[in-house]
């Protein structure tokens, strides 16, 4: 289990547990902060291997490559109610794309 003590590292990684796809570009602008604090702080999570760049010819896709972070100040079982969730949207992803039509 990763443990998060950077809050900007916190708040990157929440961000990116719900919503991908997601630009570099989308992302400086829901932390409302300078593209370069941002862009700096990615390269340490990938370099890391937290999160993956997905880059295409005329953007750049983060992607979260874990889900088991520990941020600072969080107790255990919000990150347990915030796994469980995420479980459940993909159960239901799944089901909804396992529909038989007659």
């Amino acid at each position: 289990m990763k443990e998060v003590t950077n809050k900007l590292q916190e708040q990157i990684i929440k961000i990116l547990m719900k919503k991908y796809p997601i630009t570099t570009d989308e992302l400086v602008k829901e932390l409302g902060t300078r593209k370069y604090v941002v862009q700096t702080e990615i390269k340490r999570l990938e370099k890391e291997g937290i999160i993956a760049l997905d880059v295409l010819p005329d953007k750049i896709f983060v992607r979260l490559l874990r889900r088991d972070f520990m941020f600072f100040n969080e107790k255990k079982i919000d990150r347990n109610i915030i796994v469980e969730q995420e479980n459940l949207k993909n159960l239901k992803k799944n089901a909804e794309n396992n529909v038989a039509y007659i």
